[in-house]
């Protein structure tokens, strides 16, 4: 979970709903692990259902068809999110050269 939580760049209380009337050690209220009440919850699962899919039927299947000799890189949460809870908006650069490594330009 904590991957997740930084994946997302966001603390588990985003997700987990919290018990007032305990108070943790730490001055905060204790997480309510089995409370599915937040709607981050189940979005949580949804995408984590989602990667796995993606994994499963789809990374899986271009490795294969591209007989790659390394394994694919890692799908996680972070691969989207990459730090933020909502992922940022993908721009595609307008001039100079592309990245070292970067895919050829789609021809217009």
């Amino acid at each position: 979970m904590d991957t997740w939580a930084g994946s997302l760049g966001v603390h588990c209380d985003t997700c987990h709903a919290t018990d007032p009337n305990n108070v943790g050690p730490n001055g905060r209220p204790r997480l309510k692990f089995e409370d599915d009440s937040k709607p981050e919850k189940e979005m949580a699962r949804i995408m984590y259902t989602m990667t796995e899919d993606m994994k499963k039927n789809y990374i899986k299947k271009v490795a294969d068809l591209d007989k790659m000799e390394s394994p694919a890189a890692p799908l996680t949460c972070g691969t989207c999110h990459r730090g933020h809870l909502d992922p940022e908006e993908f721009v595609i650069p307008h001039e100079g050269p592309p990245p070292a490594g970067a895919m050829p330009a789609m021809p217009h």
